[in-house]
């Protein structure tokens, strides 16, 4: 849930046994009270604000408190510098952050940014499809259905659905690689991605 060595094991533990979104099983609460104690604690992780805001979500209290544990942790990212390479940009820069704040940004989000943000955090780790609920994969399995059924009509979505390919798929060619840095034949970058599908 959080990086290595956020947490001591017997707390990381808990916290997968207790948190009501990643254990549906978890009695109720007690995943809240847990969080709340850690936030109480001096020096404690941003990221417990984010798994605070998911803990809220599942347990459908009000919107305004989740977004607040959210915002919470939006407040302590720190801006880099344009030439990084992370996810939100800024007037000034970009921000990095935890792959379970796109989930929970997601979760407090309209139907439409919703997909945006599960989309992005997919794309950018593969492996939190774990975290999403049965009607998030379902809606991202119509992403993916849409975009399978509509054929790339400029080199980005030609260049995008190859390193999803390549991502998902595990797929990979020098000729591509190639292929896709030259500039035009858009025509025949569409058909030469369909032809690894």
């Amino acid at each position: 849930l959080a990086p290595a060595g956020t947490f001591a094991k017997s707390i990381e533990k808990d916290l997968n046994r207790k948190l009501a979104f990643v254990n549906p099983e978890a009695k109720l609460f007690s995943g809240k009270k847990l969080l709340e104690d850690l936030v109480s604690r001096q020096n404690s992780p941003p990221i417990i604000n984010v798994l605070l805001c998911l803990e809220l979500i599942a347990m459908d209290v009000e919107q305004s408190t989740s977004k607040d544990c959210l915002d919470e942790y939006l407040s302590t990212l720190k801006i880099r510098d344009r030439s990084s390479t992370n996810l939100k940009m800024t007037m000034e820069g970009t921000v990095e952050c935890h792959p379970l704040a796109l989930l929970a940004m997601a979760r407090l989000a309209t139907k439409n940014e919703a997909q945006r943000y599960v989309k992005t955090l997919l794309h950018l780790y593969p492996a939190a499809i774990k975290w999403l609920s049965d009607s998030e994969k379902l809606a991202t399995q119509e992403i993916q259905t849409n975009l399978s059924t509509s054929p790339p009509t400029s080199r980005f979505d030609a260049l995008s659905r190859w390193m999803t390919l390549k991502d998902e798929d595990g797929v990979h060619s020098i000729a591509m690689e190639e292929l896709m840095a030259l500039t035009g034949l858009e025509k025949v970058k569409v058909k030469a991605v369909e032809l690894f599908k």
